[in-house]
């Protein structure tokens, strides 16, 4: 059985829990951005700036087919 990523962590986008699981080469945001695209089925266009909502920190993103959304980054998987 092959061991999780330790650098996995959770995300919620738009109310849809998701794992980012970054690769040995990409940056925490590229992670995010695939994760994100693989399940909405759309590049992220833009990213928003990163503000704390309670204990979490949240980033607004546009998708290029012009669906808005909020990602939460809710903790390690």
């Amino acid at each position: 059985m092959p061991q999780p990523n330790p650098l996995a962590f959770r995300i919620n986008f738009n109310g849809t829990p998701l794992i980012a699981d970054p690769l040995d080469t990409e940056s925490l945001y590229d992670a995010m951005a695939r994760t994100i695209e693989k399940h909405a089925g759309s590049l992220v266009a833009e990213w928003g700036r990163c503000k704390k909502a309670g204990e979490h920190y949240r980033y607004p993103v546009l998708l290029t087919n012009g669906e808005r959304g909020n990602v939460f980054i809710e903790g390690n998987a």
